[in-house]
């Protein structure tokens, strides 16, 4: 007796999957992604790049839990900071410069 077939194999195939989910996040995330890619394997999408806040990160999850044929999502989508870090000063190069 063989194992009952996966949701995706009654959808769409893998690249046609992948390209879909790309076509969709990209139309939805645009400009807040600085990188993207999708890769899918019988329905487990792997998503990698980078956003510019944890509120696009998740659309872009929603976006593709959505996609009929998904069954499972690997999420290695990184946050990005949003602005460098600051270096502070010592106390002491504060109080000079507003002395000054």
């Amino acid at each position: 007796m063989s194992a009952p077939a996966l949701p995706f194999d009654r959808y769409l195939s893998d690249q046609r999957l992948a390209d879909e989910l790309a076509r969709r996040v990209r139309a939805r995330c645009g400009r807040s992604l600085d990188s993207f890619a999708v890769s899918i394997r019988q329905g487990v999408a792997t998503l990698h790049g980078q956003v510019r806040g944890f509120y696009q990160k998740q659309v872009m999850l929603t976006i593709v839990l959505a996609v009929p044929g998904i069954v499972q999502v690997i999420d290695q989508v990184e946050v990005l900071p949003l602005a460098p870090p600051i270096l502070m000063r010592g106390s002491a190069e504060l109080e000079e410069q507003s002395a000054a």
